[in-house]
């Protein structure tokens, strides 16, 4: 099963996540903390430590890269399923890659709080 399109695209957004969450992990005063979960109308209902906050989704990412990538290899019947499997693996990504922006944008504003 070819997997080299959605490998490429899911270690792009994992390279994008991780730079983002690293840059501005150095640039947030210690201690801020950053919301990790969120109602559906964008109110934040729970907070972490931008360490973990800014880490968790990447760190999602990458083992939901490495089991859809390894997934072929341990189950042969997900080539029937070839179509599937991919659009899966690609919303699965996307999906982490959506939730990690809202909390950029929580650190962002926390970030220009911090500048004022």
């Amino acid at each position: 099963m070819p997997i080299a399109l959605p490998l490429f695209v899911s270690l792009g957004l994992l390279i994008t996540m991780s730079s983002l969450s690293i840059g501005l992990g150095v640039a947030l005063p210690a201690g801020t903390q950053l919301p990790i979960h969120f109602m559906p109308w964008g109110e934040a209902t729970t907070f972490a430590s931008a360490g973990v906050a800014l880490s968790i989704l990447p760190a999602a990412a990458a083992f939901a890269t490495l089991v859809f990538a390894l997934g072929p290899r341990f189950d042969k019947r997900v080539a029937a399923f070839q179509g599937r499997y991919l659009i899966l693996w690609l919303a699965t990504v996307f999906i982490l890659a959506i939730a990690h922006g809202f909390i950029i944008r929580g650190a962002l504003f926390a970030l220009k709080a911090s500048l004022n």
